[in-house]
Parts: structure tokens; C-alpha cells; sequence
């Protein structure tokens, strides 16, 4: 499973917050996937695109990621409602639990 290198960031913030005892778990948990160095390509990619996909800037990010890796056939997962919405308009097939 890949994921953007933010998520590490994420996560690991998230869970800092919310519940640290639970660092160590995330931290296991983050060494399973595989990620996805944000070089300049990426950054191009987030920045500019079109106006109708409205995306915070980390969420473009992920997004630009996702689109450097996934085949026809692949998946986005996000449970962030704004994300799913733009990435099926930009014609990526998307998995969510809402």
C-alpha cells in the first residue's frame, strides 16, 4: 500500500494528540506502507490544479501522490469526504467508509 509521506506526518501527530500511548502501535503500523517521496513534480502537480477541484493544500498533495502511483485499477482511500468527492472528479476510483 502506498500512501504520501505527509501521512507519517499525520498520523503520527494525530495520534500524538489524541492518545500518545498509542505511538509505538502507529509507528509499527506506518512501517507496513510503502511511501511516496513529495519531490518537485508532485508540489507542480498539487499547485495547479484545475479551479473546479477545490483541495487544501495537503489534501492536493495526497492527491498528486496518489496520481503518481495508482493503475486503472487502484483505489484512493480517504475517509475525508472534500477528498473523495475531488479526486472522483478527476477521474480517480475511490474507497470510503461515509
Amino acid at each position: 500500500m502506498f500512501t504520501s509521506k505527509l501521512t507519517q506526518v499525520e498520523v503520527l501527530r494525530n495520534i500524538t494528540r489524541i492518545d500518545p500511548s498509542l505511538i509505538t502501535s502507529a509507528a509499527e503500523l506506518l512501517t507496513t506502507l510503502q511511501f511516496i517521496e513529495i519531490d518537485d513534480q508532485i508540489i507542480s502537480h498539487a499547485s495547479f490544479y484545475p479551479e473546479r477541484i477545490s483541495l487544501r493544500a495537503l489534501d492536493a498533495i495526497h492527491i498528486a501522490s496518489a496520481e503518481q502511483v495508482l493503475d486503472v485499477d487502484d483505489l484512493l482511500i480517504t475517509y475525508d469526504k472534500q477528498m473523495a468527492r475531488n479526486a472522483d472528479l478527476l477521474g480517480i476510483k475511490v474507497f470510503t467508509s461515509f
